[in-house]
């Protein structure tokens, strides 16, 4: 439900004649589209959920969502105000039902600001949790100590057969 995406914008072709003139009646695929959500939110009977991408995967840049989100958005915003907003003023409490509405999620679905207790019978059934509590694991970790510095020294020895023997010896030089 991104903006430019929903409705759908086709470029006329060629030999349509009707969208070189239309006339009143004619039939419009934006109007079709607009016609479409409309029904989706009669059909919703106790919940709707919408969704668009709000950034950008290049450039992290936010996105807006469909004209048609927006507007409900709005409209939702404008019309209704949340338990113990009464005293606000207009603009405060569509503040508030709009970040009540929206949700935004981080790109990485295993991310340790996604992790919380009521996100975790999400993230288990989507099989995110185990690696979502790895990595706050080793963030953790990471985060609480230094790890120790390994100087690699290489050995040459010569074996029974005159060969030459490379191999590796580690010792910890920072503790």
């Amino acid at each position: 439900m991104n903006d430019g995406v929903y409705p759908r914008q086709l470029a006329p072709l060629g030999f349509d004649l009707m969208s070189q003139k239309p006339k009143r009646g004619d039939r419009s695929r934006r109007d079709d589209d607009r016609y479409l959500f409309l029904e989706a939110l009669i059909s919703a009977q106790q919940k709707l959920y919408i969704s668009y991408i709000g950034r950008s995967i290049q450039d992290n840049s936010e996105r807006f969502p469909s004209v048609l989100v927006q507007e409900l958005i709005d409209y939702i915003g404008q019309s209704h105000y949340l338990p113990g907003d009464e005293a606000l003023n207009c603009d405060e409490s569509e503040a508030r039902v709009k970040s009540h509405l929206t949700c935004l999620h981080t790109r990485m679905p295993f991310d340790p600001q996604t992790t919380s207790q009521a996100n975790d019978k999400v993230m288990l059934v989507n099989g995110y949790l185990r690696p979502a509590r790895l990595v706050k694991h080793i963030l953790n970790l990471f985060s609480r100590c230094r790890l120790p510095y390994r100087k690699l020294c290489r050995w040459k020895r010569y074996n029974d057969s005159g060969h030459i023997r490379y191999g590796r010896s580690s010792r910890c030089v920072c503790r």
